[in-house]
């Protein structure tokens, strides 16, 4: 929302930032849009060397900043009014994702999935009267999150719902998908993605399209799962497509083993923060500038409850209203008749704001609850960690992790070798390091076509 009046322009962003909001405050006057280029346009481009090499790292820039200096974001859940008069700026959060961890822990898990499954509910129903009959578009990975909203949608009696697929034909997961699909009762599709697809998208004008339309000025869309709505569209472009962003962050899937710490410094927080979100190349304490100013606010020890605490927000500020909620403009691309997240209305985030770290360690409820409700609806059995039980990650050799990497250029599902030749994947490679993926080019990528559009210079 935009609001004028003589004195002052006020912006306002809703708790997912569906709507991105950028502004410039220049002697000509007051900049706003809902694409950071383009603002930046008006007001003379300069660009912010530090935040576009964080963008190449994240792809993604933290905090308010964008790739352009003197433009920057509305925060999501945030108020922002700017004074007319002298150009000074006022910000304050209506609404934060803040976890409080407090009076759950004699509560039983039985009563919590209840409340739980009582609130999705309320979220489903109501989304029902917001589509008001439209048809419905579920992208179905099998995975737990778009599991339970074709449950949901199901339970409610939604009268129209179709779900699709995207991946290689023979895939445990496609067969998951379609099991699913068929015991809900809704028509499913495989939008089958084969090595020469992918090498035909990337070559094609609407992929240089995507590229320059996702990347708005402080986030990139991805093209990792481009591919499934370019294959369905002509069937399905009618409908509103409802993923299942992001019910596992909430429930604490990006959260470390920390609840049995009884204290955790600023330093360690800090260094799993950097660690996560500039994961895309090697070396990520080059651009961690912006995450070491935000970590100086923290106290030096913490509890666990409060290291989550800060972790979640700063995920909820960052990752995922920049790189998730970006992530599904692609269906508005391909002109989709809209798209809806249930999973971050406010209910359910504030319902995952009360559950304790051991709770959400291993995404503990997460699991008792499709154990208990959605999967016996939706009529697959599958075998979850057990409370309390957080798997360890595989260690592999260096041997074994340059094998795979080499065995990936081929064989990643997203055809590298239809992007790239091999000399150029062993370039990315040296830059990326050995698990280097799509994210990391299609980054670098978005960037060059701005700095090359504006003659901007590469960081």
């Amino acid at each position: 929302m935009v609001v004028e009046s003589p004195d002052s322009v006020t912006l306002i962003c809703d708790p997912i930032r569906s709507i991105p909001l950028f502004y410039s405050v220049t002697h000509k006057g007051i900049v706003v849009g809902c694409h950071g280029v383009a603002v930046a346009e008006e007001c003379g481009m300069e660009l912010d060397q530090e935040a576009a090499t964080e963008f190449l790292y994240a792809r993604y820039v933290t905090g308010i900043r964008t790739l352009f200096k003197n433009v920057y974001a509305v925060n999501p859940g945030e108020i922002l009014r700017i004074s007319r008069e002298d150009g000074s700026v006022s910000r304050r959060f209506y609404y934060e994702l803040l976890y409080c961890m407090e009076g759950r822990e004699e509560v039983p898990v039985s009563r919590l999935i209840e409340e739980f499954d009582a609130c999705l509910e309320d979220v489903f129903r109501d989304l029902a009267k917001r589509l008001n009959g439209r048809p419905v578009l579920i992208p179905l990975s099998a995975g737990c999150d778009s599991r339970t909203a074709a449950v949901m949608f199901k339970r409610i009696g939604y009268p129209d719902v179709a779900c699709f697929y995207f991946g290689r034909k023979i895939n445990r997961d496609a067969a998951t998908s379609r099991a699913i699909a068929e015991n809900l009762g809704y028509p499913w599709v495989l939008a089958e993605t084969t090595n020469e697809r992918w090498g035909k998208l990337y070559q094609s004008d609407v992929y240089s399209q995507y590229l320059e339309y996702s990347c708005n000025g402080n986030s990139m869309g991805t093209a990792r799962t481009f591919l499934g709505p370019l294959i369905v569209k002509d069937r399905f472009q009618d409908r509103v497509v409802v993923p299942g962003h992001t019910l596992d962050v909430e429930m604490g899937s990006h959260l470390p083993a920390w609840s049995r710490e009884k204290e955790i410094s600023r330093e360690m927080l800090t260094a799993y923060n950097i660690q996560w979100h500039y994961s895309l190349r090697l070396h990520p304490e080059k651009c961690a500038a912006s995450i070491r100013r935000w970590s100086e606010k923290l106290p030096e020890k913490m509890d666990a409850a409060a290291a989550i605490r800060e972790f979640q927000h700063f995920e909820w500020l960052n990752r995922q209203p920049k790189f998730i909620v970006n992530e599904v403009r692609k269906y508005e691309f391909f002109q989709f008749a809209g798209w809806e997240i249930p999973f971050w209305d406010t209910r359910v985030c504030d319902f995952a704001t009360k559950l304790t770290p051991f709770q959400l360690e291993g995404r503990n409820f997460q699991y008792r609850y499709m154990e208990k409700i959605v999967d016996p609806f939706a009529g697959i059995q599958q075998t979850y960690p057990a409370a309390g039980e957080v798997p360890e990650k595989t260690k592999t050799s260096r041997f074994q992790e340059l094998k795979a990497c080499l065995r990936r250029y081929r064989d990643s599902g997203l055809s590298l070798y239809g992007h790239m030749s091999f000399p150029e994947y062993l370039n990315w490679v040296r830059k990326c390091g050995t698990y280097f993926n799509i994210h990391a080019k299609t980054a670098e990528d978005g960037l060059n076509r701005i700095l090359a559009k504006y003659h901007l210079p590469m960081p």
